[in-house]
């Protein structure tokens, strides 16, 4: 066998494998967070936020975004007066009210679209990459309330 072929074949420069989703997601997220939240900073304005909420019912949309605007008076960011929800009744492909919080921040009247976690957005990790990397291109971002550790209960979303 002639092994002139494959001389030199394992020399030739080559693209590095993507990180796995599990991880490169999280990180192009928090990436596009700080970019977002330093030019704030640099501009001397508040970092200003709207939420999208995916919950059982109103009533429980009501206690989420209550939940999160809390958060982000923690965080001393503004909340703006339009806020995004809609109920797991909606069909999973059909997220109105998230493709409006979205165009909400495309429209630069939030930098931020604030969520009680990664389950609000029913898409597939291709779709969802698409959409940080969308808000990315717009300077926005999107942020989950952190999880929190008990030793009792394990994960816990923030209070």
């Amino acid at each position: 066998m002639n092994n002139d072929y494959f001389d030199g074949l394992f020399d030739l420069p080559h693209e590095p494998l993507p990180a796995p989703a599990s991880t490169r997601l999280p990180a192009l997220r928090r990436t596009a967070a700080e970019a977002v939240r330093a030019a704030a900073a640099a501009r001397g304005r508040a970092v200003r936020v709207t939420t999208y909420v995916l919950a059982e019912d109103h009533d429980a949309l009501a206690r989420q975004r209550e939940e999160l605007l809390a958060y982000a008076a923690k965080r001393g960011w503004a909340a703006t007066s339009e806020h995004f929800g809609e109920t797991t009744l909606t069909p999973a492909g059909a997220q109105l009210a998230l493709n409006d919080a979205l165009q909400y921040v495309r429209r630069a009247f939030a930098d931020g679209i604030l969520m009680p976690g990664r389950d609000s957005i029913r898409q597939e990790p291709d779709a969802y990459e698409r959409t940080l990397r969308r808000l990315h291109d717009w300077s926005g971002f999107i942020e989950f309330l952190p999880l929190l550790r008990s030793p009792a209960a394990g994960l816990v979303r923030h209070r």
